[in-house]
C-alpha cells in the first residue's frame, strides 16, 4: 500500500452554469439509477423512470428527453427498470435481473435480444447478483465480452459475512466463466459485534483499470482491467476523516444492530461515499460524507439530505489535486457525474427550496487553475 501522492496540477472548482432537464409529472428527480453516456458525439443522461417503466434519454443539446424506451407493464421483465442497467449503445442495453440471476440485452425498442443465465462456481453457490447499489456501475467490456456486476452471499445484509464475502465479478458471457475480485478491508472486522452499514462493493472502470473502493476505507484499489490482478492500493485519506471510519458495534456482539442504531450510525459517521471519473479518465472525483450530529438544536432527527460533504479531486494517476468542501441541504451528491473539466452535482435536494420537481437540475463546476 502506498500513501497518495500530490499532483503537480493546482486546481479548484468554480461554478459556471446550471444544467436543467425538463421532467414530466411521472418522472422523479430523485432517481439514483442513471448513466452519463456519449452516443454519436451527443451527450445523454439516461434515467430509470419507474413511474412509467421506461428508460429515458435526456439530450444535452435540447435539455429535454429525446428518447423513451418503454418496457412492458406486465410479464416476466416488468421489474427490470428498478434494477441497475448499462447503456453500451442504442441497440445494446444491458439490464441486471437479480430475481433470476441473469443479464438481459435489449435494443432501443425494448426488444429482448439475448438472455444470459449467470452460472456460479460452487464457492459462490446461492450467491445473488446485486443491483441495489448505484455506486457500483455495471459495464460491458467488448474486448473481453464480459459484463461487470457484484454478488453477495446468502447472509444478512447487516452482518459481517455479507461484506466479508461479497465480490466484484467480471463475467465472460461467451464461455460462462468469470473472475471474482475485491475484498472488504479485513481490519473492519477485528472487533466482535461489527455490523456493516455501507454497501460492501463499489467501483467503476477506466481504460486501463478496474477501480474498487469501500465506504469504510480510505484506500483505493486498482486492478488490471483484463486479469483483475491487484496492481496498487492507494491510501487517500480525507482531511475530514484523519482517524479512519469506525465500525458500528453493538453492546451484544451476538445480535445485529437495530434499525435505529444503523440510521444513527450512518447519519453521524463520515465515510467515503462515492467515486467516479470523467469520460477520458483524466480526472477522478471522490465524495466524502463528513461526520455530523444526529439531531439539530430543536431535537429533530436529521435526514439523509443534510450531509456536509467534500469532494476529493485526483488526476489520471490518482494523485491528489485538491479537496473542496460543500454545504449541507443544497446538493444531492448521489447524482453526480463529470465530463471534460466540468463536474455536475445535482441540486434536487428536498431542502433546497429554490428547486422544484419539474426539472432535474445540476450545478456545473469547472476545474480552474488556482
Amino acid at each position: 500500500m502506498q500513501s497518495v501522492e500530490i499532483s503537480v496540477e493546482e486546481l479548484t472548482l468554480v461554478p459556471i452554469d446550471t444544467l436543467s432537464f425538463e421532467l414530466d409529472s411521472l418522472t422523479s428527480p430523485k432517481s439514483w439509477m442513471f448513466q452519463f453516456k456519449i452516443i454519436d458525439d451527443i451527450l445523454y443522461f439516461f434515467l430509470a423512470n419507474t413511474g412509467i417503466n421506461a428508460l429515458e434519454a435526456y439530450s444535452f443539446n435540447s435539455a429535454k428527453v429525446e428518447k423513451i424506451i418503454s418496457f412492458p407493464q406486465e410479464g416476466p421483465n416488468t421489474n427490470l427498470i428498478r434494477e441497475n442497467f448499462y447503456v453500451h449503445n442504442w441497440d445494446s442495453l444491458f439490464f441486471i435481473d437479480s430475481d433470476a440471476n441473469r443479464v438481459l440485452l435489449f435494443d432501443s425498442t425494448a426488444t429482448l435480444l439475448k438472455s444470459w443465465p449467470i452460472i456460479f462456481r460452487e464457492e459462490h453457490n446461492n450467491f445473488t447478483i446485486s443491483t441495489q447499489e448505484y455506486y457500483f456501475r455495471p459495464y460491458y467490456d467488448v474486448r473481453n465480452t464480459s459484463i461487470g456486476f457484484w454478488i453477495y452471499p446468502p447472509a444478512s445484509p447487516f452482518g459481517s459475512d455479507y461484506a466479508r464475502f461479497a465480490k466484484a465479478v467480471d463475467y465472460n458471457v461467451r464461455d460462462n466463466t468469470y473472475v471474482s475480485y475485491g475484498q472488504y478491508p479485513a481490519n473492519y472486522f477485528d472487533e466482535p459485534g461489527t455490523n456493516v452499514v455501507f454497501i460492501p462493493t463499489n467501483g467503476y472502470q477506466t481504460d486501463r483499470q478496474s477501480v474498487l473502493y469501500y465506504g469504510a476505507s480510505s484506500q483505493i484499489y486498482l486492478y488490471d482491467k483484463s486479469s483483475k490482478n491487484l496492481l496498487r492500493v492507494i491510501d487517500a485519506k480525507s482531511k475530514h476523516l484523519p482517524g479512519g471510519v469506525p465500525p458500528l458495534q453493538t453492546n451484544e456482539p451476538e445480535n445485529e444492530a437495530t434499525y435505529d442504531e444503523r440510521i444513527e450510525y450512518y447519519r453521524t459517521t463520515g465515510d467515503y461515499e462515492y467515486m467516479f471519473s470523467n469520460e477520458d479518465y483524466s480526472y477522478h472525483y471522490r465524495i466524502v460524507k463528513h461526520p455530523g450530529e444526529f439531531k439539530d438544536a430543536t431535537g429533530r432527527i436529521k435526514t439523509n439530505d443534510e450531509f456536509v460533504f467534500s469532494i476529493m479531486i485526483f488526476d489520471r494517476d490518482f494523485r491528489l489535486i485538491n479537496e473542496i468542501d460543500f454545504p449541507a441541504g443544497i446538493y444531492d451528491f448521489r447524482q453526480s457525474f463529470a465530463y471534460g473539466k466540468q463536474l455536475y452535482i445535482c441540486l434536487n435536494n428536498p431542502m433546497n427550496e429554490g428547486v422544484g420537481e419539474d426539472h432535474l437540475l445540476f450545478q456545473a463546476l469547472n476545474l480552474h487553475p488556482i
